[in-house]
């Protein structure tokens, strides 16, 4: 019998036999340290079977032989889909809750493997009877196609015999799991049967992703070292050596390097969930890089992730964990979606092969990614959530999570460290209470270094103010005369609108005067920061002031005299207090003046907004019984003090994510799906993943990624333009690797105005958009008003 096109590049053609293999294969290799082998192998056998009609050959040869084809116009995923939930169960196995759950899983990843479907969505709809009842399936002639001497019905049915013995292990996991308040909850368990679609959907995405791109490209793309015991050591053994030389002649080194110790010696317990409470300044990010290495070549972990939620902390951070590892090719930043598919369907497009599935032993990215990677829709963020299981994740400055997603962040941090073997490890010098939300982590956190009055009493380096209160008007000149005689001085606001307000007006009277915004690419950031280090360094005729929204605020390894910060929440104004006299070099205190604007616009910043209320409540506690917080705004207390009032503030079902225009939560669609009523009487699966994954937003609108044209962002943008990259993806891929310094993110309104002014252009080839000329400032970043046109001609 004939073979059957997969793939065609040029006059090379891959059959779907070959493809399925190689994609199980590959699916089996990504799901084998958890225990999902065979089930992976199955998923990617039969995942592309829909391909084996003469339907989908015509379309395919038309497609590559130039002529146009409606995208998708030929169905290959439904089949699979049917196989599994008609022809494969025995009578007795759809009575058996675990063959047919094993059926349901595998039917959805293939079924998904090209963009999600609701099982069932708000119109009452069933998307696998969908999948079942579609005209435009060719079923009889796929199987009579498919099934040949290569692979044969018995193949299948000896892998999903198998494949239910691996779900059996995980449904007992869930199970034990799902407990809440001591009793058995199906929200948590709905939620974590999701999560097991979406691990497996994820190592199918990946493989098929990986294996097409191989054939199209003629060469294998062989993954980064995996994480061997022998790379872990070789890696542990120079840290090691580097740390041995740390300074500890000041009182403050000897406290780091007894919390440094202590996180060395944690690594030798078993995978789980740790939270890592260590006070600014307390080098948290050496000690985290010293658990992680010890503990990945204690348990042979795949990979260390490491995530910070600013990408000023994530610069600060990569630039630490690169001084302590020897290889730095084992090493991935991954920033930002530069390259941004614009949607998801059945026919892949070079945009979804480019994007990065972390395959590298070390990870560093941001929180936002990861959160993307735990509940965004698109394939590319699906395509990483494998790579999350037995590995070790540190999670930085965790109270940022936001208040909305608390409820999915605890659930899927439990399901990874209980059902994934993933360790995990929450850092923060304002540790938030996850215990006490309304659906809390459900394993036990371990206390890396247990909080002691003698250990922190170094750090405490400052002391926390209220400095009243001024309109947003008057806040240029109230700051100047907080500014006062201060050596140097960090300013730090909660929107870029006034942080440009006071800077305009303070560069004009201060020699030594700097700007810092989320509107600056990395690479302009890092130029800012290193020029406001030698001017904190280098004794200068004037004062050194720093103007910076909230990038700075943590992470950044910068000391000034003096901190003004405007109201927000505890757990920024202490970030902020580790910017001030940080290893304490003033001979007193440093200050740290919190002033209240009153008439600030934070309508669209809910975090921050419900973060200054709760820190409102709190300072007028203090100020009446200032005794309770020990007389110290940054006390234990203080801190629980205000997570207490923060979470009380929250409305009903807020930390469950609750979508306005749906009248249901994001936790709801990703576990029972009780509010979308529809027939679901054959299935166990009744998310409504597609929809789910779509209102899903780490901020409260889409963002969107472009190059900018600052200094070598110039480069990059003419390369992506040229004739090589029309035709070398290899190429593209490179060139993109070296954007991530030179990438802003725009917030919708952003890049509407820049629209309308024709400031933002798209690459021919791939998914990914550049900001015109004219259009970045040297000093402040993105301007929304420009004059230059575009200096590409294209």
């Amino acid at each position: 019998m004939a073979e059957f096109p997969a793939h065609i590049a040029g006059k090379r053609i891959q059959s779907v036999h070959e493809h399925c293999r190689n994609t199980a294969a590959y699916s089996a290799d990504n799901l084998r340290a958890v225990g999902l082998e065979k089930t992976g192998y199955l998923s990617g056998l039969i995942h592309d079977m829909g391909k084996s009609t003469s339907d989908f050959r015509t379309y395919i040869e038309a497609a590559a032989g130039g002529e146009f084809v409606q995208r998708g116009s030929v169905n290959h995923t439904f089949a699979g889909v049917r196989y599994l939930l008609t022809d494969i169960l025995t009578d007795d196995e759809q009575r058996d809750f675990c063959a047919v759950m094993t059926a349901n899983l595998i039917a959805y990843a293939i079924g998904a493997h090209h963009g999600q479907f609701d099982c069932v969505d708000e119109d009452g709809n069933n998307g696998f009877d969908h999948r079942l009842e579609s005209k435009n399936v060719k079923y009889e002639e796929t199987v009579g196609n498919f099934f040949t001497d290569d692979i044969q019905k018995e193949d299948i049915r000896s892998l999903f015999c198998q494949s239910k013995i691996e779900v059996f292990k995980y449904l007992d996991m869930i199970k034990d799991l799902s407990i809440k308040g001591n009793k058995p909850d199906v929200v948590c368990a709905c939620f974590f049967f999701g999560a097991l679609v979406r691990l497996i959907q994820s190592a199918l995405i990946d493989a098929d992703r990986r294996d097409t791109a191989e054939f199209m490209q003629g060469e294998k793309f062989l993954p980064n070292l995996t994480g061997e015991t022998e790379v872990w050591s070789k890696e542990l053994n120079y840290a090691e050596d580097k740390m041995a030389a740390f300074d500890r002649t000041s009182e403050i080194n000897r406290a780091r390097t007894f919390i440094s110790d202590r996180c060395k010696a944690a690594a030798a317990q078993a995978s789980g969930l740790f939270r890592l409470n260590v006070p600014t300044g307390g080098g948290k990010t050496i000690s985290s890089i010293r658990f992680a290495l010890a503990h990945a070549r204690k348990w042979k972990k795949k990979r260390i992730i490491f995530t910070a939620p600013l990408l000023s902390i994530l610069e600060q951070n990569a630039a630490v964990i690169r001084e302590y590892i020897y290889d730095q090719s084992i090493i991935l930043e991954h920033h930002s979606n530069a390259v941004q598919p614009e949607t998801d369907g059945e026919k892949l497009n070079i945009s979804e092969l480019l994007t990065e599935n972390w395959d590298s032993p070390v990870i560093i990215t941001s929180l936002v990614q990861l959160l993307d990677t735990f509940f965004a829709g698109r394939t590319s963020n699906i395509r990483r959530f494998h790579a999350l299981s037995d590995a070790i994740i540190v999670i930085d400055e965790v109270q940022t999570v936001p208040g909305n997603m608390l409820s999915l962040f605890n659930l899927m941090v439990s399901f990874l460290v209980r059902c994934c073997k993933t360790s995990v490890i929450l850092c923060s010098a304002t540790q938030p209470p996850l215990e006490d939300t309304e659906y809390p982590l459900l394993v036990q956190a371990i206390d890396i270094v247990p909080y002691d009055p003698k250990l922190w009493e170094p750090f405490r380096r400052t002391v926390i103010k209220p400095a009243g209160k001024a309109a947003l008007e008057a806040l240029p000149e109230r700051v100047q005369e907080l500014v006062g005689d201060a050596a140097s001085v960090l300013i730090i606001c909660n929107k870029k609108s006034e942080c440009d307000s006071i800077y305009q007006v303070l560069k004009d009277r201060y020699k030594s005067c700097y700007h810092l915004s989320a509107s600056m690419c990395m690479e302009h950031r890092r130029q800012v920061l290193s020029e406001v280090k030698t001017s904190l360094s280098v004794k200068r005729e004037g004062q050194v002031i720093c103007v910076s929204t909230q990038v700075i605020e943590a992470g950044v390894d910068i000391s000034f005299a003096k901190v003004i910060r405007l109201m927000a929440g505890m757990d920024s104004i202490v970030q902020a207090a580790g910017r001030c006299n940080r290893n304490g070099e003033l001979k007193h205190p440093g200050q740290v003046a919190v002033l209240d604007c009153s008439n600030e616009d934070l309508a669209m910043l809910t975090d921050i907004s419900r973060g200054k209320h709760a820190a409102q409540d709190l300072f007028y506690s203090y100020q009446t019984e200032p005794d309770v917080f020990e007389q110290d705004l940054a006390s234990n207390e203080a801190v629980s003090y205000y997570y207490h009032s923060l979470y009380n503030s929250l409305p009903e079902n807020e930390q469950d994510y609750y979508v306005d225009s749906l009248h249901t939560t994001i936790l709801s669609m990703l576990s029972t799906n009780k509010d979308f009523h529809g027939k679901n009487d054959n299935y166990l699966l009744h998310q409504a993943f597609k929809t789910a994954g779509k209102a899903f937003h780490v901020f409260d609108d889409d963002t969107f990624d472009v190059i900018v044209p600052f200094q070598k962002g110039r480069e990059i943008i003419s390369d992506l333009f040229s004739l090589k990259a029309d035709y070398d993806p290899g190429y593209v891929r490179q060139v993109l690797k070296q954007a991530r310094g030179y990438t802003v993110t725009l917030y919708p309104y952003q890049k509407r105005m820049l629209e309308k002014q024709h400031a933002i252009e798209k690459c021919k080839q791939v998914d990914v958009w550049f900001l015109s000329d004219g259009y970045y400032d040297e000093e402040t970043g993105v301007t929304l008003e420009g004059k230059t046109e575009s200096y590409l001609e294209v």
